[in-house]
């Protein structure tokens, strides 16, 4: 059985800890700090957030995927990212894991899109494996994974 791992975003960082007891008490450090891709579309937008620092997590959330848990989040730069849960609880366990910082090889995105203008809202629909994501372009957007 997996472990429970909660997720906190911080501007273009996910901070993922692991709960030591039954109590569910959290570390006061990330045991895993993962710094998001960013797209080639997304260095030619600004963000909306911070323009100084673009490509910070709006909204993110966790949900099914298919038979999977994936963490799903939308960046002010355009940037909707999606990673599969069980990848963190793997690098995580991996006791060769010196640094708590991951690097690009430790974790990939199994979906990476850009929507072209900042993106707020995300819905997951689990049994048709599809993604909507909502921008300031006053649309949503569908993306639907083939199998």
């Amino acid at each position: 059985m997996m472990a429970k791992l909660y997720f906190v975003a911080s501007r273009d960082r996910i901070h993922v800890y692991l709960p030591r007891n039954l109590k569910q008490a959290l570390p006061c450090q990330p045991d895993l700090i993962l710094p998001l891709p960013k797209s080639e579309q997304s260095q030619r937008i600004s963000g909306y957030i911070d323009p100084r620092h673009p490509h910070s997590v709006n909204h993110m959330i966790l949900g099914n995927f298919g038979e999977l848990e994936i963490l799903l989040m939308a960046c002010d730069d355009g940037d909707v990212i999606a990673f599969y849960t069980n990848q963190f609880q793997a690098t995580l366990e991996n006791p060769s894991r010196a640094s708590r910082v991951c690097d690009a090889n430790d974790i990939k995105p199994f979906f990476h899109e850009n929507v072209g203008i900042t993106a707020w809202g995300l819905a997951i629909h689990q049994r048709s494996r599809l993604i909507a994501v909502s921008s300031n372009h006053r649309e949503v957007v569908i993306f639907a994974m083939v199998s």
